[in-house]
């Protein structure tokens, strides 16, 4: 195995959809905000892309001629929830996403931090700052968590406390906010997500035609990145990728993607997750808490090992790619690509995943266990919960279900 980083540099206004899109009929919204990040799923799609492109695979539009080397080299189907560890061609996983910038890289930042007005020492002015949020037990009992004699809680936390999402630069620590605000521009915490407002005019759709999208950009220097973990094969020799223009997101923005191989590496977890594990030693010990480094999916079941958490969730749902040789359920929704010689399906399934940064405090004695199960690594998995190991499996492939 060697490991890649890929890195996707926008060159332009971006947008990333979800579920809450403009949608058709009684479904409709006339405003729609962009994630901030790609999904994973879009990630995946994006590699097998640029490793199409770089051996020649893929014509100027998008046409695969020879099936058979395109099925060694980035599999025949796309992404799967019940199929356990899928079969990506040269592709054995990929990392969660990241940021890459002038100082490093940054991941972002556990939700253990505040943002609440405090009193200056000086100026006895009153500011925003962040506050750091610890986990605590006071008396009592309750039916939500296993303490069955205390209640836990977070101290700091009052009315007005906002839990911000922050970026964590991996190589000083240091924090930012994720989006930019033009009234903070020389505060070294400025976020670098740019807001950009669209307003427009659906002229097929005259009775209720106006709409207003949100979009972003990053701000000069950054880009998104991720790890990748490819087969060494003497059939695939790829070496470093050159520069190359591609198209991402709902709006079919312009990115500029690139891959280089990292020297003395042969696995995703090393180079993604053992530098983490210092920066999240606080402020609260690391001992009683699970950080999820990526959106994570976990069955209903598994809350109730878990005393307290500081999470955030969002609806997620993925498009699947065929090879146009695969037979599919006639009464399914199909989108053909006939130049590209694919076939894409939208999942009716939708799944709830807790966002990255997402805090889960547990009894010491469970977290190994527990961190195990999500990434669908656990020895000790039963029968009966074969099903549950292979969503997890999947979902870490790909970049998801990653914590410490």
């Amino acid at each position: 195995m060697s490991v890649y980083k890929i890195t996707l540099v926008p060159l332009e206004r971006f947008f990333f959809g979800s579920d809450n899109t403009f949608g058709k009929k009684n479904q409709e919204n006339y405003f729609v905000k962009s994630m901030h990040f790609p999904q994973q799923t879009t990630l995946l799609g994006t590699l097998r892309y640029l490793l199409l492109k770089h051996f020649g695979l893929m014509d100027a539009d998008g046409k695969v001629s020879n099936l058979d080397a395109e099925e060694k080299l980035i599999g025949c189907s796309g992404f799967s929830v019940i199929k356990g560890h899928n079969k990506y061609g040269i592709i054995n996983n990929i990392s969660p996403l990241f940021i890459t910038g002038p100082k490093g890289d940054y991941v972002v930042n556990s939700r253990e931090y505040g943002l609440d007005w405090v009193v200056d020492e000086f100026s006895r002015e009153k500011k925003q700052d962040l506050i750091p949020l610890y986990y605590k037990l006071q008396n009592g009992s309750s039916k939500l968590h296993s303490l069955k004699s205390h209640i836990p809680f977070l101290s700091g936390i009052t009315s007005k406390t906002v839990i911000p999402e922050l970026l964590l630069c991996v190589r000083s620590g240091e924090i930012k906010h994720l989006n930019y605000n033009p009234l903070l521009e020389l505060d070294p915490q400025n976020g670098i997500f740019i807001e950009e407002q669209q307003v427009g005019i659906n002229k097929k759709e005259p009775d209720n035609a106006l709409f207003k999208q949100i979009g972003y950009r990053l701000a000069d220097g950054y880009g998104f990145s991720f790890y990748s973990e490819l087969k060494d094969e003497d059939e695939f020799k790829i070496g470093n990728l050159q520069t190359t223009p591609i198209k991402m997101g709902t709006d079919n923005s312009w990115f500029m993607a690139s891959m280089q191989l990292v020297e003395n590496y042969d696995n995703v977890t090393d180079i993604y997750k053992n530098p983490l594990k210092e920066l999240f030693k606080y402020p609260n010990s690391l001992s009683s808490k699970i950080v999820l480094l990526s959106d994570t999916y976990i069955e209903k079941e598994l809350f109730k090992r878990i005393n307290f958490a500081v999470s955030d969730i969002y609806p997620f749902r993925f498009m699947t790619t065929f090879s146009k040789s695969i037979a599919l359920d006639p009464s399914i929704d199909v989108y053909h690509n006939v130049k590209g010689g694919y076939k894409t399906s939208k999942g009716m399934t939708s799944y709830e995943l807790l966002k990255r940064g997402s805090v889960l405090f547990v009894n010491h004695s469970d977290k190994e266990e527990l961190i195990n199960l999500i990434s669908g690594n656990n020895p000790k998995i039963t029968e009966e919960d074969q099903v549950n190991k292979s969503i997890y499996s999947s979902f870490n492939q790909i970049g998801y279900n990653y914590a410490i």
